[in-house]
């Protein structure tokens, strides 16, 4: 197999527009083939529009919803939020970024009103479902926790939540879980212009000015730190936060700018960077068994936090060098990611991130009173209910609308 057939399996993930990663934790439903690259200085051409469905990204997204889901569900006792949120923020970073470039390298330009009603037709009204829902709960909350509990639902229908509770000493009760979408949203209202920018300008090595603001995203939040800003500002804020979808954005930019490299050179990388993905991702794995593994400073050291170097050296191989396409056999990781029922929870974790703490509200009231299986069973059993049929009779009907606003 020759340096440019591998370069081409390479950047099949930016190849084309047809991904569906309109949401933090959302499906991928294209169906994608090999394209054509040439190299023009530092900017690829892309003359095919499609490329192959990844199953293994769907893993990635169950894995971090998985992470999430048991956090809440035991009290932090297993499991991992942050690090979940952490690999949905870099695959997210990555995926859309990936688009932006792709779309302008086929039409020289960025529909922007396209993109968001993308975005809108996604997200939208599976949040307000859910939003709608939490309003109705807010007759069960305890009578002193209604104020934080409404609260909470007109922060979580706006997307501010993250702000609230990062300028504030408010939690928003069981709806604060929204914040990370709120993180996510905000950054993509300005992010596509920036992107749209630096290549109507055709900035040369964006790349590094992309590195840039992760590092300087990451000396803000020492800067912070330093000076006593609290563990809810660090991780809320927009601007403290936004260095995980970043270096998913900046891995896109290398992936669509390396020029081509001896295959031998480039079969060893993959070998390598692979098993250490797959090592890394089972340390993550037995940290959500055994928290001890994953200790707070490893998410927060004086402001800098671990956690997104870690979750980068975890996606990075898989997006690069995870399908060879050279009819060799995939790694182990990247059949394991591919399990159909941990796909199957990938294209669903959308609707069990909105709906997850639904669930957990209702078996976990103290009027119930429930504990151990009899509270974890039904919470999981009821999470899983709502997300289909949210999936079902809210979210399809509108993905399908979104075919209107797709770039030929």
């Amino acid at each position: 197999m020759c340096a440019k057939d591998l370069l081409v399996l390479v950047h099949r993930t930016v190849a084309g527009s047809g991904l569906d990663v309109y949401a933090l934790p959302c499906v991928i439903t294209s169906n994608l083939t090999p394209a054509t690259l040439s190299q023009q200085g530092s900017t690829p051409v892309v003359r095919s529009a499609k490329f192959s469905y990844r199953p293994e990204l769907d893993g990635i997204r169950a894995i971090a919803v998985i992470g999430v889901i048991v956090a809440h569900v035991s009290n932090e006792r297993f499991g991992n939020g942050y690090v979940g949120v952490e690999l949905f923020f870099i695959l997210s970073g990555y995926l859309i970024t990936a688009l932006l470039l792709a779309e302008h390298q086929r039409k020289g330009t960025i529909n922007f009103r396209h993109f968001y009603a993308r975005r809108a037709l996604r997200l939208l009204p599976a949040l307000y479902a859910c939003v709608g829902a939490w309003a109705v709960l807010g007759v069960l909350a305890r009578p002193e926790a209604r104020g934080e509990h409404y609260l909470g639902v007109l922060a979580g229908a706006t997307y501010i939540s993250n702000w609230v509770r990062a300028l504030s000493t408010h939690t928003l009760g069981p709806t604060g879980y929204l914040w990370s979408l709120a993180v996510e949203e905000q950054f993509y209202f300005f992010w596509p212009p920036l992107v749209a920018f630096f290549l109507r300008k055709k900035i040369r090595h964006t790349v590094w000015i992309v590195g840039g603001l992760v590092v300087l995203t990451s000396v803000w939040r020492i800067v912070l730190a330093e000076n006593g800003a609290t563990k809810a500002r660090l991780d809320n804020g927009l601007d403290t936060r936004m260095d995980g979808l970043l270096i998913g954005a900046c891995l896109a930019y290398v992936l669509a700018r390396r020029p081509a490299a001896h295959a031998t050179t480039m079969n060893r990388s993959w070998r390598h960077t692979m098993w250490i993905s797959a090592l890394l991702m089972g340390v993550l794995l037995a940290s959500w068994a055994f928290p001890a593994i994953s200790p707070e400073w490893l998410h927060n050291y004086r402001g800098f936090s671990f956690t997104v170097v870690w979750c980068f050296a975890i996606i990075a191989p898989i997006v690069a060098f995870g399908r060879r396409g050279d009819g060799s056999a995939e790694h182990l990781l990247i059949r394991a990611l591919s399990w159909p029922p941990l796909v199957r929870v990938g294209r669903l974790s959308y609707g069990l991130y909105l709906w997850h703490s639904v669930a957990i509200f209702l078996f976990g009231s103290r009027r119930l009173a429930l504990t151990g299986a009899a509270r974890v069973v039904p919470t999981i059993i009821a999470m899983v209910v709502l997300a289909l049929l949210s999936e079902k009779f809210v979210e399809q009907p509108f993905i399908r609308r979104k075919t209107r606003f797709h770039s030929e």
